[in-house]
């Protein structure tokens, strides 16, 4: 199933992550952004219902998603944890840092 980005915010043409584990609804499955588009891979054996058909990209050759905030995934959430921790990171080796206490 494939969403697409939105954002008040950034240019998410230019997003791209690592897949992350992502539940989408009871199903078992990973998310991960590419070129301004949001990935949802089911990896588990049970069927999609019937009415999801037309979101579902196996052997079709039309695409249909939906829009979603990127703010709002958490793909997103787990990259601005990793730029807040960078951040931090790099804050103590700066030669201007002093340390608490």
């Amino acid at each position: 199933m494939v969403q697409r980005y939105t954002s008040k915010h950034f240019d998410t043409e230019g997003f791209y992550s690592l897949p992350v584990p992502a539940p989408f609804g009871e199903f078992a499955s990973y998310g991960f952004g590419i070129a301004g588009f949001r990935v949802m891979a089911k990896v588990d054996s049970r069927p999609f219902p019937t009415e999801w058909g037309t979101f579902i990209l196996n052997g079709s050759n039309t695409l249909r998603g939906f829009f979603v905030e990127i703010e709002r995934t958490l793909e997103f959430e787990r990259i601005a944890q990793m730029m807040v921790a960078d951040h931090f990171r790099e804050l103590e080796r700066s030669p201007h840092h002093r340390p608490e206490g």
